[in-house]
């Protein structure tokens, strides 16, 4: 694949699945995704996330909302 056709998948992605844009569902899935990374790093702080391929970053405002780390970015190739 050429980056031109990867980056046209990328930019349709969202009109391709349109629940990636549904806020409410996203946010369930962020509060699971936070619950598991939790439940992994047990009562260590939390200091990076990273979140690679993040679309419009809502599942990681919701993992950055309860795990709180000092830092967070989200990397995309829309952004």
């Amino acid at each position: 694949m050429v980056d031109s056709d990867l980056k046209k998948v990328a930019q349709n992605f969202s009109a391709v699945y349109p629940i990636m844009e549904d806020a409410g569902r996203r946010r369930i899935k962020g509060l699971k995704v936070a619950s598991i990374l939790s439940d992994a790093i047990g009562d260590k702080p939390v200091n990076t996330l990273l979140d690679i391929g993040c679309s419009n970053a809502l599942l990681l405002d919701v993992v950055t909302e309860q795990l709180a780390p000092e830092f967070a970015v989200g990397i995309d190739m829309d952004s």
